[in-house]
């Protein structure tokens, strides 16, 4: 079941409270897995436009809870040194999916 396809609007992050959910390029490769306990969705959630770039599949029976990008702002609001943490995390994760489907295409 899909939690958001590429080209969606980038408008939550999704905390993954059970099961997995597959991260999918345009061209159909799955580069990385996200499982009970991670998040995703924050890709892009700091984009202008904010437009998902991939797509979130999820795998089995999935449960997530979601924060909405206006929350999430207005949270780092309050606590701005936060706010630079995870833009810090989302970066570092942004590069290592690339690599990752570098590798998945590689990989064919």
């Amino acid at each position: 079941e899909p939690l958001y396809f590429q080209g969606d609007e980038a408008e939550e992050v999704y905390f993954i409270l059970k099961g997995r959910i597959k991260m999918v390029t345009e061209e159909g490769y799955i580069f990385r897995t996200f499982v009970e306990g991670s998040y995703c969705g924050d890709f892009e959630i700091f984009d202008v436009p904010s437009i998902r770039q991939i797509s979130a599949i999820c795998t089995e029976d999935t449960e997530v809870r979601a924060i909405k990008r206006e929350d999430l702002f207005k949270l780092f609001e309050e606590y701005p040194p936060e706010e630079g943490e995870f833009k810090r995390l989302v970066e570092e994760r942004k590069k290592k999916n690339i690599q990752a489907i570098d590798v998945a295409k590689k990989a064919g």
